[in-house]
């Protein structure tokens, strides 16, 4: 299963950076938008650009579906 992970992330056009990850986290984690900019002391707006930039290296639209391929790639857990 690990191996399947591994070959899947590699299959991104450039790895996650930590503060994207860090932010599809936080999305995991049922945080608003808003949390979030509280969370790593930014604007809603830069945490709503950040958001948009890990979906498209995700290669997704939303955030449903962000979490649905983190989870696919082994960034979420299990």
């Amino acid at each position: 299963m690990h191996q399947r992970r591994v070959n899947q992330a590699t299959a991104l056009l450039r790895p996650l950076t930590t503060e994207e990850l860090t932010i599809l986290q936080l999305i995991a984690r049922g945080k608003t938008l808003a949390a979030i900019a509280r969370a790593i002391d930014c604007s809603v707006a830069l945490v709503r650009a950040r958001a948009q930039r890990t979906y498209a290296t995700l290669g997704v639209a939303t955030a449903k579906e962000a979490l649905r391929r983190g989870h696919e790639l082994g960034l979420l857990g299990d």
